[in-house]
């Protein structure tokens, strides 16, 4: 689990993300991020579809998992992961590559490059 301080928790920052933020869609994730923030932080969202609190809970932890091994290496803005029911089929390393590869484009510019 992120630490509460690096999490996302109100209903309109979701949605100024989702309007305002650049979007990166996977197989089973979605993931919206703001520039422009001075701190790094992260929501996820899970459709009712998905399943029960139980269920939703599982593949939110499942997600930020993932993503906290990703965080080093992504620019500095706010983040908002959305999977909806389709996630139900995903393995947990069909999860991580396809985390892994939504969230490339969202990461660093290696020193040089830049």
């Amino acid at each position: 689990m992120l630490k509460k301080g690096l999490r996302l928790r109100k209903n309109r920052d979701f949605t100024y993300i989702y309007r305002k933020g650049q979007k990166a869609r996977g197989r089973f994730i979605a993931v919206y991020a703001l520039k422009g923030s001075r701190e790094m932080l992260t929501g996820v969202s899970l459709s009712r579809k998905t399943g029960n609190a139980v269920t939703r809970n599982l593949y939110k932890r499942r997600i930020l998992h993932i993503w906290r091994e990703l965080l080093p290496g992504l620019r500095t803005s706010k983040y908002v992961i959305v999977a909806g029911p389709e996630i139900r089929k995903a393995s947990f390393q069909d999860l991580k590559t396809d985390l892994e590869r939504t969230a490339r484009i969202f990461m660093k510019a290696p020193k040089g490059e830049q």
